[in-house]
């Protein structure tokens, strides 16, 4: 694989959408600003490398390790998955070449790519594409993101990947909560940003919804869960959760906020 083709994890790890959001502790904005001037600069070396390869359209995914390279001009692609060979596939017969929906049949491979203006989380780093991309190759399936290179600014758009994690509820309406009742159990619940879900426990009744998650914004079109009777805390809970419209991430805290702008539900990682 090409070193070009990975940004800087670490980096990517550090930081969330704008300009000084930080989700680790580092020692000053100065700083956050600094780690975010060299993403953008690795975003940018890395798309115009690609651009002067001839490359129009990159999408990767992960698990295995996979990159498709479209070029519109020379009527070309490439396929490169980890532990298989490299696919080259001529494109020289079709009139229009659709990245929403390609099929290939030849005597290499049978591929199919579809790719859906919808915004895609690379799970390995958090950046933001605006493709979510399903490659079918002789059968076998691999997900990811995409971009057209020829018409994406290289703006750098990450959703911290920390939000991956298990956050268990501390306060509602910036009000700490008393768990001294062994009675009464902690709402928890658990992000997958590559599938946009939460699951997890009102401290009664279990749940698994869908979630939409943007660099600031998060929100729960519907919340089905169990419908046991319970005490506790999950009336408030459930309050705060349909009331969510953005969110905060900063030193392993996790606030959810309403439309407002005030705090509804505040989380600790769950180590």
């Amino acid at each position: 694989m090409k070193q070009f083709i990975r940004l800087l994890p670490v980096f990517l790890l550090m930081i969330s959408c704008g300009t000084t959001e930080v989700t680790k502790d580092v020692s000053s904005t100065d700083e956050a600003s600094k780690q975010l001037k060299i993403v953008s600069e690795q975003i940018e070396n890395r798309d115009k490398q690609l651009r002067e390869t001839g490359v129009d359209f990159v999408a990767y995914g992960s698990e295995p390790f996979w990159i498709l390279k479209i070029d519109k001009v020379k009527k070309s692609l490439s396929i490169e998955i980890m532990g298989k060979e490299t696919l080259n596939i001529s494109l020289a017969s079709m009139e229009y070449i659709d990245i929403m929906n390609l099929q290939i049949q030849n005597s290499k491979a049978d591929i199919q790519i579809t790719s859906q203006e919808l915004s895609c989380i690379d799970p390995a780093s958090g950046e933001v594409l605006p493709y979510k991309v399903i490659i079918q190759v002789d059968g076998d399936s691999y997900s990811g993101c995409g971009k057209d290179l020829r018409t994406s600014n290289v703006e750098l758009k990450v959703i911290p990947t920390q939000l991956n994690d298990i956050w268990a509820l501390v306060a509602v309406d910036g009000k700490e909560l008393d768990f001294s009742d062994k009675s009464i159990f902690r709402p928890m619940l658990e992000i997958h940003l590559k599938d946009m879900k939460v699951i997890g426990t009102t401290g009664c009744n279990n749940f698994q919804a869908n979630a939409i998650i943007g660099c600031e914004k998060i929100s729960f079109p519907s919340f089905p869960m169990t419908q046991k009777y319970c005490p506790g805390y999950e009336a408030v809970f459930v309050k705060g959760i349909t009331e969510t419209a953005t969110y905060k991430l900063e030193n392993m805290k996790l606030q959810f906020f309403n439309k407002e702008g005030k705090e509804v539900l505040r989380f600790k990682k769950v180590d």
